[in-house]
């Protein structure tokens, strides 16, 4: 077997036939499986004068070369899986738009393989966050999906026992979200919110969330929004609409829609968020939080749950008071006002929701010193509008007068 030099020598008009010499003897090194040949092999084209060169078929030999490398050298998985990471890492630093997303190590078979050795698990995941975050930087958006997919198809394939390990896994969307993504690349931020959306709703198509499982997901959900430093709007909006297509009537995540504990669980995330963007002067999102609110208590009232519907009208109430006393914008209190004008409106259809009636007119009279806001609120959404006729059963005026004449300022 012919030995090679420690050093690759060449010249640009003759770069490919190396590479086709060196290809050949690649793989009569892996027909053969001499590893100690191997080994040797890997320390010439890995070594930083022959690495790393300005010629992407060379650079996918050298992956190729390894991923093969790592299904034959029992042992050396860890050893192969770092060189071929480090030399994915190398490439992006001096090739920002360099896209070898065919070989990523695969992380969903080394993960499966090795679920009970967290030791290991973490630093794989360590090594597919900085991935992501590179491909995030770079802004490579099919590297991006390869490793989203990767992360997908891992959590997917463990068993429901191993809920700790797609807890990890899953923390990786989420670490990414609260610190890598600029929302100024809104196209990567919304791929990454879709993306999530979809893993939780096949998850639960599949029913492979469970009561631990879910509990954990909304809460990492909230953390999105509490581990961002910069406080930014857009991705806390992001973060809001994620949360409410998740309460769906048809397309939702059924671990939460027919479970009433999870519900109020995300009903307090919802509120949490609100109170922070009361906080830091989002009232953008605080106005999409307290909608959100609104109809969750609509679907209470018509689903007969008075505990759910007690604890919304608390937590609605309670937003309310805080966004007055921290002095938010007229408009936003008048729109976060058309909140309990409707809600009271609804009420008015059927004598069974009285009691919430009477505890709406309660929150207003407590909060409000004069109807003029009140006035505001419901003209906001009932003068020359059809559009809630189909809520109100073609009674929006008729309705909204008969819960005007009861508030008795």
């Amino acid at each position: 077997m012919q030995n090679y030099t420690e050093h690759i020598t060449y010249n640009s008009e003759d770069i490919d036939n190396v590479i086709i010499l060196y290809q050949m003897y690649a793989r009569i090194l892996l027909e053969e499986k001499d590893m100690d040949h191997i080994e040797r092999y890997i320390t010439i084209i890995c070594n930083n004068e022959n690495a790393i060169i300005e010629n992407e078929n060379w650079n996918s030999f050298i992956l190729y070369f390894l991923n093969k490398y790592m299904e034959i050298a029992e042992g050396k998985e860890d050893e192969n899986r770092e060189r071929i990471f480090d030399f994915l890492m190398k490439l992006s630093i001096k090739f920002p738009n360099s896209n070898y997303c065919d070989f990523i190590p695969a992380y969903d078979k080394l993960i499966i393989k090795n679920c009970n050795d967290e030791k290991k698990i973490n630093v794989m995941l360590k090594e597919i966050h900085r991935l992501m975050a590179n491909a995030i930087v770079n802004e490579k958006i099919s590297m991006l999906y390869c490793i989203i997919e990767i992360l997908q198809k891992t959590i997917m394939d463990l068993e429901n026992e191993n809920s700790n390990v797609k807890e990890l896994l899953f923390s990786v969307f989420i670490n990414t979200l609260s610190y890598n993504v600029d929302t100024e690349k809104t196209t990567i931020m919304e791929i990454i919110f879709e993306e999530l959306e979809e893993l939780i709703i096949t998850m639960d198509k599949e029913k492979y969330i469970t009561n631990k499982f879910g509990q954990y997901i909304l809460k990492s959900i909230l953390n999105i929004v509490i581990c961002d430093s910069k406080e930014d709007e857009k991705k806390i909006i992001e973060v809001i609409n994620l949360l409410d297509d998740l309460m769906d009537d048809k397309d939702g995540a059924k671990f939460i829609l027919a479970n009433n504990k999870m519900k109020k669980e995300l009903y307090k995330k919802m509120y949490n968020i609100g109170v922070q963007c009361i906080e830091n002067n989002m009232e953008n999102a605080l106005r999409i939080v307290s909608n959100c609110l609104g109809w969750y208590i609509i679907r209470s009232l018509k689903n007969d749950n008075e505990t759910l519907t007690n604890y919304l009208i608390d937590r609605t109430s309670d937003l309310y008071k805080i966004a007055n006393n921290m002095k938010v914008t007229e408009k936003t209190l008048v729109f976060m006002m058309t909140l309990y004008t409707t809600v009271g409106a609804y009420c008015c259809k059927e004598s069974k929701y009285y009691k919430h009636l009477l505890r709406i007119i309660e929150i207003i009279k407590r909060e409000e010193k004069d109807i003029s806001r009140i006035r505001t609120a419901t003209e906001l959404r009932t003068k020359e509008n059809d559009i809630w006729d189909d809520l109100f059963d073609d009674q929006t005026h008729k309705l909204t007068s008969i819960f005007m004449s009861k508030l008795k300022f």
